[in-house]
C-alpha cells in the first residue's frame, strides 16, 4: 500500500525494521530500501535491494540521522558512496518528506509479505496483490 502523507511515510521509516519501495509515476521504474534501528543510538541503517533476493541482496548505503529539528539525514558514513543513484535517490526523497510532502511523481510503498510464503514483497506490483511473482507463477502452474 502507498503513503498518502509524509508524516505516514517518516512514521513508517523511523519503525525500526522498514522496507520502502519508492516508484516512478512517469516511468514505473521502482527501488527498494531497507531501514533498519541501530541497537545503540538513534542511528538507522540505510541499504538498497540491488539483486533479485529481496532477503538478502541489501547494500548499505549510508545512515539515517534525526536532527534536533526532527527532521531526517541520510550520511554516507565510511562505507557509503553519495554518489550511487539509490543513495542521491532516498536522500531525495528525505528532503520532500522533511518539507512536509511526497513528491507528485513518486509512489511510497510499504512493504507487505506474500500470503503464500511470507516473504517481504518489494514490487509495487506484488505489494498491490498481496503475493510475489515466483508464487503466483507456482499457483498458476498447479
Amino acid at each position: 500500500m502507498a503513503f498518502t502523507t509524509a508524516e505516514q511515510a517518516i512514521s513508517f521509516i523511523k519503525g525500526g525494521k522498514a522496507i520502502v519501495t519508492l516508484k516512478s509515476v512517469n516511468t514505473g521504474a521502482h527501488k527498494t530500501f531497507k531501514i533498519e534501528r541501530a541497537k545503540t543510538g538513534s542511528n538507522y541503517f540505510v541499504s538498497a535491494l540491488i539483486g533479485p533476493n529481496n532477503l538478502k541482496d541489501y547494500l548499505y548505503i549510508g545512515f539515517m540521522r534525526e536532527g534536533d529539528d526532527g527532521r531526517l539525514w541520510l550520511n554516507a558514513g565510511k562505507k557509503g558512496k553519495p554518489t550511487r543513484p539509490d543513495y542521491q535517490g532516498f536522500n531525495a526523497l528525505l528532503k520532500t518528506l522533511n518539507n512536509g510532502y511526497i513528491h507528485q511523481g513518486l509512489t511510497v510503498h510499504h512493504e507487505g509479505r506474500c500470503c503464500v510464503c511470507s516473504r517481504p514483497l518489494t514490487t509495487p506490483e506484488s505489494i498491490e496483490s498481496g503475493i510475489g511473482p515466483v508464487c503466483a507463477e507456482k499457483m498458476m502452474g498447479a
